[in-house]
C-alpha cells in the first residue's frame, strides 16, 4: 500500500521512473512464484501470482496519471511491451512447475500481461513510436498451443466486453433537459 502511494506521487513527476520500480517489483513477485512453485507451495505461489497481477494493473494506473498530467507516456508504454516478454518467461516457467490445481492462477496472469501488452502496443501505434517493442504478444514456446488458445480467447472475449460496455455507457449519456423559463403573467387590467 505504501508502494503504491509513493510510486503514484513519483507518477506524476517521473511516470518512467515510476513504471521501472513497478515493472521490477512484479517481475519480482514472479520471481518469487517461481520459486515458490519450486518448493511446491501452491499458496504461496498463487500470492505471489495475485501480487503480480495488482502491480501489473497499477501500471496501468501510471500510465493514467501521467496522461492525465499531460505528460508523454510513450517511455512508459516502451517499457511494459518490452518486459511483457520476460514477465511471459518467467510465468511459463512457473506454470510447467505447478501442479494442475495452480494452472488456472497462471493463465490468468498471464491474460493479464498479454493485454498489458497489447494496450501498450496499441497506444505506440497510434503514436507511431512501437520502435523496439514487438506487436506480435512474445508468448514463449514452453506454453502449450491449447494454454495460448484460451489466453487469446479470454482477450478477445473481455475486449468485446468492454466495447459493448463503452457503447452502452455511450448510449446511457442523456442530454439535459433544457429548463424553460415561466412566462410572468401580465397583469389584466
Amino acid at each position: 500500500m505504501v508502494q503504491k502511494k509513493a510510486l503514484s506521487a513519483l507518477a506524476s513527476e517521473n511516470p518512467e521512473r515510476a513504471t521501472e520500480i513497478n515493472l521490477k517489483a512484479a517481475e519480482g513477485r514472479l520471481n518469487r512464484a517461481k520459486a515458490k512453485a519450486e518448493e511446491n507451495d501452491i499458496e504461496e505461489t498463487e500470492n505471489a501470482i495475485k501480487e503480480f497481477e495488482d502491480l501489473s494493473k497499477f501500471g496501468e494506473e501510471i500510465s493514467e496519471i501521467a496522461q492525465g498530467l499531460g505528460k508523454d507516456t510513450t517511455t512508459v508504454e516502451q517499457l511494459v511491451g518490452k518486459a511483457t516478454s520476460i514477465h511471459l518467461e518467467i510465468l511459463a516457467e512457473v506454470y510447467e512447475k505447478v501442479p494442475e490445481q495452480a494452472k488456472p492462477a497462471i493463465e490468468k496472469a498471464m491474460e493479464v500481461s498479454v493485454k498489458g501488452h497489447q494496450e501498450a502496443v496499441k497506444a505506440l501505434k497510434e503514436k507511431g513510436t512501437l520502435d523496439e517493442v514487438l506487436e506480435e504478444t512474445p508468448m514463449p514456446e514452453k506454453v502449450p498451443a491449447e494454454v495460448k488458445g484460451r489466453i487469446e480467447k479470454k482477450i478477445e472475449e473481455e475486449i468485446e466486453k468492454e466495447e459493448v460496455e463503452v457503447e452502452e455507457e455511450e448510449i446511457e449519456i442523456e442530454k439535459p433537459e433544457i429548463e424553460k423559463p415561466e412566462k410572468p403573467e401580465t397583469p389584466k387590467p
